[in-house]
């Protein structure tokens, strides 16, 4: 019974899912230079790429009232040059501009998105985020709306959880977007703050971008858990 507890035993740990941060922008200089106005766009751990797309222009700002532990030099990806509102009637082209994030899944599953977004007084206060699993040749919009808690408000830890999509798993083209969108009641950009207007000089600023997933088991893996399983009914016929 000790030598099949063993067995079973070696069998979890296995098997277990082992959940793993597969990369994450914390956007900080790397060695710290005591200035937020400067960062590194490159993943502070794993790898990746974070770019800006439709006319959207990025710099950095600071980060500090993000979830990011870092207390100094804290930085944050700021990005503007969102498109503005027209004087009168509906935005003609929407939902073109914003921040696009492309990470490898190969080896992993359960792929879930974590990120810290503050919104400028006269940002837009609507995010949508999209994913590809084709390196972006085409994109599955997103269901959920973010809606910012104020101007000048960073909104932290929010969360995509793509783990019921099985074609972003072990994928090396997945990616996603992040895209400012109007209000479908007036088809307008509506500002984060209700006592502005919008413009498209407002700022979004993000921090700890992370993707997150539980790698995949190997084969040998697979088979400790078959032979679990064939253990466990031995042991309930016994």
């Amino acid at each position: 019974m000790n030598k099949i507890f063993g067995i079973a035993a070696l069998i979890v740990c296995a098997g277990a899912a082992q959940a793993a941060v597969i990369t994450q922008w914390n956007f900080n200089s790397n060695p710290a230079d005591a200035s937020t106005a400067t960062g590194l766009a490159s993943p502070s751990v794993g790898a990746g790429a974070i770019s800006v797309f439709g006319g959207v222009t990025q710099n950095f700002a600071s980060g500090a009232g993000s979830s990011d532990p870092v207390t100094t030099d804290d930085s944050g990806f700021n990005t503007t040059t969102y498109q503005a509102n027209p004087n009168a009637g509906p935005v003609l082209a929407v939902e073109t501009r914003g921040v696009r994030v492309d990470v490898s899944t190969l080896t992993f599953q359960d792929i879930v998105l974590n990120f810290d977004w503050r919104t400028s007084n006269t940002g837009s206060d609507l995010l949508r985020v999209d994913y590809t699993t084709n390196g972006g040749t085409s994109w599955v919009l997103g269901t959920t709306l973010f809606d910012s808690a104020g101007g000048d408000t960073w909104n932290n830890n929010l969360t995509v959880d793509l783990t019921g999509v099985a074609a972003v798993n072990n994928n090396a083209q997945f990616g996603v977007r992040f895209v400012a969108v109007v209000d479908s009641a007036t088809g307008r950009y509506r500002a984060a703050n209700s006592g502005s207007t919008h413009a498209g000089t407002g700022t979004w600023r993000f921090d700890l971008v992370t993707v997150n997933g539980n790698v995949i088991p190997g084969p040998g893996a697979i088979a400790l858990a078959g032979i679990g399983g064939l253990l466990a009914a031995r042991r309930r016929r016994a």
